[in-house]
């Protein structure tokens, strides 16, 4: 091991039997840079990315610098998409003369405040301990009426507070911690799943939010259909979503994975769809053009609509022109579309006019806890069991 700057090592691994190797090595350095240490401002944990170069051939065929540079690329990578690993694991029938894993830990930065630190340390805590909860929120079909879906909702219990995940994701970001409170989600959701089925609750699929990174990971479509099937549930009891504008330029990666996932019948949609730009308003037809052009070649059931357009859609003759827009495109390509957010009546009826295919929001039903789901599914079978029964008697 050596320290070639600041904050970077490089680590050289020979006799490697196989790549992944490399990657055991690498997981095991950084489990050890994770181990919370004390400070007088309380506990910290530091977290890392790591590259990884696999020299294929003999020594003499690359130059350290640029064995180097490649394991420097690779870290890089894995620190822009939030996670611990990036680099080549090449095939079964490659054989590695020389790998050389270059590990970075980020140093502490002056400007960090004692409370980021802490709150990152309690953060690690939380992945540790799972101290998450999932609300769920139904989703409605606009013809039927019907639960077509339920949204699982993150929070973090930290304390008495539920926090949001505006407030923690970007710190779990930056911690690495992305992908592991990704796992727990999806754990977490099909437990709940299963508990319901057994209780005779009426459980559609659960709707999962995934970043873009964990869609790309190497074992994602592994765990996710791990999950699945050790709570006996079918793949089309999970649909994942992911932001539209994180996918596009997606990588070869990124596709096979959700190729791969359709195949099994897990459902996959996009939000964030709808032709704005940063400032709100309709940017016009070419970025209608470039929103589809990044996630056509994906193979996705639903597309939600950007919020800001449900937002004002009752205000604004040119937001709602473009909602219908982006419905009518979606039914052209086969394609479910979905408004998240609605909380008034008048945004209910423009989005019935723009064509869209489903809802979720406030007006129709807030977010809950899975005993409270439970109680609210029983309390509309009931009522739609009242409603039906004197139709029947009348007709008999």
């Amino acid at each position: 091991m050596a320290r070639v700057d600041g904050d970077e090592f490089v680590v050289l691994l020979s006799g490697l039997v196989r790549a992944a190797d490399a990657r055991t090595v690498a997981d095991r350095l950084l489990g050890a840079i994770r181990i919370p240490f004390q400070l007088a401002a309380g506990t910290v944990t530091i977290t890392a990315s790591s590259g990884i170069a696999i020299a294929e051939s003999p020594l003499g065929d690359e130059s350290a610098e640029a064995l180097i540079a490649r394991a420097q690329a690779a870290m890089h990578e894995a620190k822009a998409r939030g996670s611990e690993h990036s680099g080549p694991l090449p095939g079964r029938a490659q054989r590695p003369r020389l790998a050389r894993a270059q590990v970075a830990a980020p140093a502490l930065a002056p400007t960090r405040e004692p409370r980021r630190l802490q709150a990152q340390s309690e953060l690690f805590d939380a992945v540790q301990s799972g101290s998450f909860e999932l609300l769920y929120q139904p989703r409605i079909d606009v013809g039927s009426g019907a639960v077509v879906a339920l949204e699982a909702l993150l929070r973090w219990r930290r304390g008495q507070a539920l926090v949001a995940p505006e407030a923690f994701l970007p710190l779990a970001r930056e911690s690495r911690l992305l992908r592991a409170i990704g796992c727990w989600v999806i754990e977490a959701a099909c437990l709940q799943q299963e508990a319901w089925r057994a209780a005779g609750t009426p459980a559609p699929a659960i709707t999962v939010n995934v970043d873009a990174s964990d869609l790309g990971a190497a074992d994602f479509v592994a765990s996710s259909l791990a999950a699945l099937d050790a709570h006996g549930l079918p793949a089309s009891a999970l649909r994942l979503e992911a932001c539209a504008a994180d996918l596009a330029g997606h990588g070869e990666a990124l596709r096979d994975n959700l190729q791969a996932l359709h195949a099994h019948g897990v459902g996959l949609g996009v939000d964030g769809i709808g032709g704005l730009d940063r400032a709100g308003l309709v940017a016009g037809p070419a970025a209608g053009v470039f929103e589809w052009a990044g996630v056509d070649d994906l193979p996705l059931a639903t597309v939600a609509l950007d919020r800001r357009l449900v937002a004002r859609i009752d205000a604004d003759v040119r937001l709602a022109a473009e909602v219908r827009r982006v419905c009518a495109s979606a039914r052209e390509r086969g394609l479910r579309s979905v408004a998240v957010g609605v909380e008034r009546a008048s945004q209910l009826q423009a989005l019935q006019h723009a064509g869209c295919d489903q809802v979720q929001g406030f007006l129709l039903a807030m977010p809950m806890p899975p005993a409270q789901y439970a109680a609210w599914m029983r309390q509309r079978e009931a009522r739609l069991a009242a409603h039906v029964a004197p139709a029947r008697d009348g007709a008999s």
